[in-house]
């Protein structure tokens, strides 16, 4: 008698219905997740001008690069995890699956678990991307007080690390699955893989376009950070020593045409100048419609995975 009633509470147990926790859970990451995007595609461009002693520097365009790339990063993440939160609730309350379980994890895992999955991760790296960007940004705009500015982005960057070293810490998995961070991450590339080539077919060209991507915006990111030094070289150092070579040239040309004509000299040394920062600016103009096709082909990627 005793093992029967065990027995059935056991079973009682198991037969529980966790669709509206399950649901809530998912609720629970969507709203966050939103308020994070709509934070991070305010704040993406913000440090595209840039003043004149830093414009031509490479680590501080290096910076506001990589600043505005976590911000974009943050930003896909996080409308991925909305995306995915939005019609996991719309599965479990279509009431196409077994909801019961022993635990809400257990029936996630069981039936949502890309879902799940691709929840966590999403969120976790857009707010430690959102995080990291705000630690560039104020090293930035506070980099004329050296010592400040440094101790303000470690402040914000030890936030983010606290964050992780928590989030591993009470992750481990004989508590939540899969463990902390990385091993979330390593089982959503898993996933997401295993999605889209089982997906990759001639009648499915969306998954044939995300597996593209992939591969793009690689070639797209290595191509990015060979080319920031190729496009920052012109430093101030270097644009003096090319600005005093062609006034030389330029008063030289002048004193040919009419010589003891001072004025020719300086027409001379107008017409280089004027040709040079045209030059300079069609350069910078090359380097930003590069560097936005690029982010373009990375936000596109991160929507699609």
């Amino acid at each position: 008698a005793l093992a029967t009633t065990a027995l059935a509470a056991s079973a009682a147990s198991a037969s529980v219905d966790h669709s509206i926790a399950a649901a809530s859970f998912f609720n629970n990451l969507r709203v966050p997740a939103a308020l994070v995007a709509a934070a991070t595609i305010k704040e993406a461009f913000v440090l595209q001008s840039a003043s004149e002693e830093i414009r031509y520097s490479a680590g501080w365009t290096l910076l506001r690069q990589t600043y505005v790339l976590l911000l974009m990063l943050a930003f896909c993440a996080e409308v991925s995890c909305v995306f995915v939160c939005t019609y996991s609730i719309v599965q479990l309350q279509a009431a196409s699956m077994d909801t019961t379980a022993t635990s809400v994890i257990a029936l996630l895992l069981r039936e949502l678990e890309y879902e799940y999955v691709a929840a966590r991760c999403h969120f976790v790296t857009g707010v430690h991307a959102f995080v990291v960007g705000q630690a560039l940004r104020v090293r930035l705009v506070l980099r004329k007080h050296t010592n400040f500015s440094k101790m303000a982005m470690l402040l914000v960057l030890q936030t983010s690390l606290t964050l992780l070293a928590y989030n591993n810490g009470h992750s481990n998995n004989s508590t939540i699955p899969y463990g902390g961070y990385a091993g979330i991450s390593r089982r959503f590339v898993v996933l997401n893989a295993c999605m889209l080539i089982a997906r990759v077919r001639a009648h499915h060209p969306l998954a044939v376009l995300a597996v593209a991507t992939w591969v793009l915006t690689a070639g797209f990111i290595a191509r990015m950070l060979l080319s920031v030094a190729a496009h920052t070289t012109d430093t101030p150092q270097a644009r003096g020593a090319r600005g005093d070579g062609a006034e030389g040239g330029g008063s030289s040309g002048g004193g040919t045409s009419s010589s003891g004509d001072s004025g020719g000299g300086g027409g001379g040394k107008m017409s280089v100048r004027s040709s040079g920062g045209m030059a300079r600016r069609g350069g910078r103009m090359r380097s930003v419609s590069e560097i936005s096709s690029q982010l373009g082909g990375l936000a596109f990627y991160c929507c699609a995975a």
